[in-house]
């Protein structure tokens, strides 16, 4: 499974729990409705978190292929500059 599916199946559950949670609780009205802005904008935080985790780990990678890129290009070209000489 690929990360981009592995975040997007911890969101939904992550969502799905929360709100079974909410709903099933023994509270009413208001404080319901509180606990469900809080637990909304504690799934958001988290949802930014992981987000945030997955692009840096997506831009790493890709800094890393750049530089073994780099790396293979400078070794080919002296090889090339060495066949010359």
């Amino acid at each position: 499974m690929n990360a981009g599916k592995a975040l997007l199946s911890l969101i939904v559950g992550l969502s799905v729990g929360a709100v079974v949670g909410v709903l099933l609780a023994p509270h009413k009205g208001k404080k319901t409705r509180n606990k469900i802005a809080e637990n909304s904008h504690n799934m958001l935080h988290s949802m930014n978190s992981k987000f945030d985790e997955f692009v840096d780990g997506y831009a790493q990678k890709v800094d890393n292929v750049k530089d073994d890129f780099k790396d293979a290009s400078t070794r080919v070209k002296n090889r090339l500059d060495h066949l010359e000489a």
